[in-house]
């Protein structure tokens, strides 16, 4: 009866069985903060680009819209009723 009772108070092995739940749980929290940090770096990446290549052939500069001779137009947004 005693050696059941001191079986039940060993904590030896405690620290490695939680280290066991927790650390899938961690992993796939750092894989996910990964992934996603890629995902936004590569998102930048492209909106970037982007815009150098609407700037090499004649983009919107200071409000105005360059034609492809490099011309200066106004550039107006207009928003149509629905």
């Amino acid at each position: 009866m005693m050696r059941l009772f001191s079986i039940g108070a060993d904590e030896r092995g405690a620290s490695i069985i939680e280290l066991a739940l927790t650390a899938p749980f961690f992993a796939a929290m750092l894989i996910g903060m990964i992934d996603l940090s890629r995902a936004y770096s590569m998102k930048l990446k492209l909106e970037q680009s982007a815009q150098r290549a609407v700037e090499k052939i004649g983009g919107i500069r200071d409000g105005l819209w360059l034609d492809a001779k490099g011309q200066e137009r106004a550039f107006y947004h207009v928003d149509r009723p629905e």
